[in-house]
């Protein structure tokens, strides 16, 4: 999974989990498929036309009953 970067003037974009499901009503950095365009991504959601910089080393994360591994995504 990736997670997209939005920082402006040292503030960090989050965006709020649907309410039902997972981590239902959480914010988080949103987040898409690895294999989905980022910049079409950001401009489809918030009406950004952004670029992707830098791509920061992934994230590993163990839970009790599966693994996940997050790819950040500075977005500029």
């Amino acid at each position: 999974m990736r997670v997209l970067l939005f920082e402006r003037g040292g503030t960090i974009l989050l965006e709020r989990r649907p309410p039902l499901g997972i981590w239902g009503g959480l914010w988080s950095l949103p987040e898409l498929a690895l294999e989905d365009d980022p910049r079409a991504f950001a401009r489809a959601h918030f009406g950004a036309d952004v670029e992707p910089t830098a791509t920061l080393a992934p994230i590993a994360h163990g839970f009790t009953h599966f693994a996940l591994t997050l790819h950040p995504q500075r977005m500029q």
